[in-house]
């Protein structure tokens, strides 16, 4: 695969950029939609946080994972789960949410739910660009003409990294 840029990290790097596009939507879209330039700057700071909140939730989540998956063999790692930091980062969202913003701004969730998922994705979309670059978090073993090889690999699996980002 491709899985450094120079020094750069791949995985790192497709995230980054992902993050990036999806503040560039979210602020795109509440401007268009009138909102006030503090509310917008208080939403995305809320996001920041709980985008590094849900970075740590994955970490957890994978380790958990693996651990129940093989007590005796387990070894921390700083893989990541995309449902750990979902459920992390979404639950850090809302209790911000409530203990912040909503206090300071009134009841606006709804016009950020219509918002939050479209944002989601673009995020998620980069990040498994990213894994494709790690050469990681690949399908089954297929005969397909669709299927790739990964490295270290004698057989083609399916890419499933790449089928969810063009989704």
């Amino acid at each position: 695969m491709f899985p450094t840029l120079g020094f750069i990290d791949m995985y790192s790097l497709m995230i980054a950029i992902g993050v990036v596009l999806a503040f560039v939507y979210l602020e795109i879209y509440f401007r268009k939609k009138g909102e006030s330039k503090k509310l917008i700057i208080d939403i995305e700071i809320n996001s920041l946080v709980a985008i590094a909140i849900g970075f740590f939730f994955a970490i957890l989540f994978q380790n958990l994972y693996d651990f129940i998956e093989n007590p005796a063999a387990y070894r921390w790692t700083w893989a990541l789960t995309f449902f750990g930091g979902l459920i992390g980062g979404s639950l850090s969202f809302l209790l911000g949410y409530f203990l912040v913003l909503r206090k300071k701004y009134g009841t606006f969730f709804p016009r950020f739910a219509i918002i939050a998922p479209a944002c989601i994705t673009i995020a998620h979309g980069f990040g498994r660009i990213g894994c494709f670059c790690a050469g990681c978090c690949y399908g089954a073993e297929t005969t397909s003409p669709l299927g790739m090889t990964f490295p270290g690999m004698d057989h083609k699996v399916w890419p499933t990294n790449l089928w969810e980002a063009i989704f």
